[in-house]
């Protein structure tokens, strides 16, 4: 951390103050807040513990990318019947001809 010997149990929270930044603000204009915050922290150590915190979050979302990338995908439910069992061959013929049906219905709309 960026102050030595800093636990968030014991101590105040720090707020920051590196002039681009609007959180502090927010947190110091709660009254009850006011005297809980820790308000030491310099706008250079506030700037190198944004930069150290940007750098984290780079490397988390480019392990997130990784994962995604790399994650095996279960073909299993493609390759097998999700209906446990195979058509007959009549429901086969039936199943060919909705879907030739359909097929001209299509068909007929985009002619016109």
């Amino acid at each position: 951390m960026f102050i030595e010997g800093y636990k968030l149990e014991k101590h105040k929270f720090p707020v920051c103050q590196n002039p681009g930044c609007e959180q502090g603000k927010k947190f110091g204009q709660v009254p009850d807040l006011k005297y809980s915050l820790d308000w030491r922290l310099d706008a250079a150590m506030c700037a190198e513990a944004d930069q150290a915190r940007r750098k984290e979050w780079r490397k988390w979302a480019a392990r997130q990318q990784q994962k995604r990338q790399t994650a095996e995908i279960d073909y299993s439910t493609i390759t097998n019947n999700l209906r446990g069992n195979s058509r007959t061959s009549t429901e086969e013929m039936e199943a060919r001809q909705k879907h030739q049906a359909v097929l001209s219905e299509i068909n007929a709309l985009c002619v016109d």
